[in-house]
């Protein structure tokens, strides 16, 4: 009898088809982690979206009740203005912190984990305000995840829309 001659699996064979099962998993759970971070990050973005576009419509509601309502002596350029969730409006009084100036240079988490800002720019030119008079306003949603590791800029996520903003009961005449 030949020991040689014995069915079964040697030694290297079964740590060659242990190192591809650990080399085939592993490839699995990296694609699974990716594909989980890229549709957080897809929500996070569809988030701050729907919350740039709830800050338009603020700004849409305060030009609809009175153009004079987003003036320049009433919101000055010289402002990043606060939009924290629940505000229907915006103010420069400085003591109003969740819709007014930020404090510092920017606004703090002011919806949930993102933060919600309005810039307005009563001289932009994109705007044609010489002739026109509007008045261009912007908001910006930033967030944080696991991707932001600058210090320097810890929101590396954004949205921003921004708008021309007209006094719409002015008739043009013929």
């Amino acid at each position: 009898m030949n020991i040689f001659s014995e069915k079964g699996q040697t030694l290297i064979e079964v740590l060659t088809a242990l190192a591809t099962a650990t080399v085939v998993i592993a490839a699995i759970t990296v694609a699974t982690i990716t594909a989980l971070n890229n549709a957080q990050f897809s929500r996070d973005q569809s988030q701050a979206n729907q919350y740039a576009q709830q800050g338009m419509e603020v700004m849409d509601n305060l030009r609809n009740y009175s153009i004079a309502s987003i003036s320049a002596s009433v919101l000055p350029d010289s402002y990043t203005y606060c939009l924290a969730d629940g505000c229907t409006y915006i103010t420069s009084d400085s003591t109003d912190t969740k819709c007014g100036p930020a404090q510092a240079a920017r606004c703090s988490q002011n919806v949930g984990k993102f933060v919600r800002e309005v810039q307005v720019n009563h001289a932009d030119t994109s705007c044609n305000y010489l002739t026109t008079g509007a008045v261009k306003a912007s908001v910006l949603v930033m967030w944080n995840d696991g991707a932001c590791t600058d210090a320097a800029n810890l929101f590396c996520h954004q949205v921003k829309l921004a708008t021309c903003l007209s006094d719409f009961t002015i008739v043009p005449t013929p």
